[in-house]
């Protein structure tokens, strides 16, 4: 009877320290699991929530190629400094509405292949949509500072467009909410990191290159 008595006893000690032990694994499990939704979860949803929001909102600035002047504005532009309030230039395109649209298998392939080595040499491999360099730079931009401009073709698109004033984010008087939280030169450039997404998601490379030609400011009044 005794013997019995023993080994109910380790038993009934055994299941308490499993009892224990899963209870303890239970707290572990919880408290990691918090740390997790508040280092990780929590700011990572900010982060891609806020990305979605300037994404959606910045989207929608960028025009349909052929639906763009394919000039400086058809006639006055007028740029401003990094306020966007205080005008410091004046530039007007001397051809106006003179100009039409050329496309891409109309051109020379000498003055194609010039841009790309100039410009862009990787264009053709490198042009497409990607979500974690997008990412990486709105990081970059919001936490370290505007990254450096978009070497590509499509970042120069993005800018002539931008500049000359078509759908402009800079010439915005009404900003929206968001955008009050930045500084004037980090919702510039978080526009512009979307811009160059969206198109690069909306078009095709050769879509791009047609309308960086018909467009791109070569300098002396000379656009595309």
């Amino acid at each position: 009877m005794g013997h019995s008595a023993i080994i109910i006893r380790r038993r009934r000690r055994r299941l308490e320290r499993r009892a224990a032990a899963g209870r303890q694994r239970t707290l572990w499990t919880g408290f990691f699991a918090a740390l997790l939704l508040i280092f990780v979860l929590l700011p990572g949803g900010i982060v891609l929530g806020g990305t979605a929001l300037i994404y959606s909102d910045s989207a929608d600035l960028l025009p349909a190629p052929q639906s763009a002047p394919l000039s400086i504005g058809g006639g006055a532009a007028r740029f401003f400094d990094t306020s966007g309030t205080v005008e410091v230039y004046t530039a007007r395109d001397p051809l106006g509405e003179r100009r039409t649209w050329v496309t891409l298998d109309a051109l020379p392939a000498y003055v194609v292949d010039a841009t790309l080595i100039v410009e862009d040499p990787d264009f053709w491999s490198a042009t497409r949509s990607d979500a974690f360099d997008t990412l990486t730079r709105l990081w970059h931009n919001l936490l370290i500072g505007a990254p450096p401009p978009d070497p590509s073709i499509t970042g120069r698109l993005v800018r002539n467009v931008t500049a000359a004033g078509l759908s402009s984010p800079f010439a915005q008087t009404e900003r929206p909410w968001w955008a009050l939280l930045l500084d004037r030169r980090t919702e510039i450039a978080a526009r512009e990191i979307m811009l160059v997404a969206e198109a690069n998601r909306r078009y095709t490379p050769a879509e791009i290159l047609e309308w960086h030609l018909n467009t791109n400011d070569y300098g002396s009044e000379a656009y595309g």
